[in-house]
């Protein structure tokens, strides 16, 4: 594939919209695809401020609405019916999430995946998305993302199964 560097990444972002005209119906899941320590939300801010993303009503660079550290501290970025900068095409009808560390080598930590499936299934309910809508970014682009090693709907499963999740949530596969 050849890349359009005439292209606009951000495009999307010169109309403006108004909060009538966000209407999730998406949910995508990211990760970091980063080793680097924890925490990671600075430097995921920093890092989408030098590819110039539009700043969010809280003040941050991030694309993502939410980022979920290792130790499952949930960082809120930007606010539910903010526009994010996360998977282009979709920066309108998609609320977005982000794992930090590199999920093609490591899985994510039991308190990621407790943090995550919490944070889905209040989406899921405030915004009566089907959780069938629920995908890894590799789903809208050419990317491994959201790491090699999850299967496409493993978010589902975990959004459906979070208030059973005790201990290791490896016993769910």
């Amino acid at each position: 594939m050849k890349l359009n560097l005439s292209m606009n990444p951000h495009a999307e972002f010169q109309k403006p919209i108004t909060d009538d005209e966000y209407s999730p119906t998406y949910i995508i899941v990211h990760h970091s695809a980063v080793d680097s320590p924890d925490p990671q939300f600075k430097d995921i801010d920093a890092w989408h401020r030098v590819r110039k993303f539009p700043k969010s009503k809280r003040g941050f660079h991030v694309g993502y609405h939410k980022v979920i550290e290792k130790d499952g501290t949930v960082e809120i970025a930007r606010d539910d019916l903010e526009r994010d900068c996360d998977a282009l095409g979709h920066n309108f009808d998609s609320l977005s999430v982000c794992l930090v560390g590199n999920l093609s080598k490591n899985d994510p930590t039991d308190a990621q995946v407790l943090a995550l499936g919490e944070v889905l299934t209040d989406w899921v309910n405030e915004y009566k998305i089907h959780p069938t809508k629920i995908f890894p970014h590799r789903h809208f682009a050419s990317t491994q993302c959201y790491g090699n090693r999850l299967e496409n709907n493993w978010a589902t499963i975990v959004m459906l199964s979070h208030k059973h999740l005790k201990g290791s949530w490896k016993k769910l596969i």
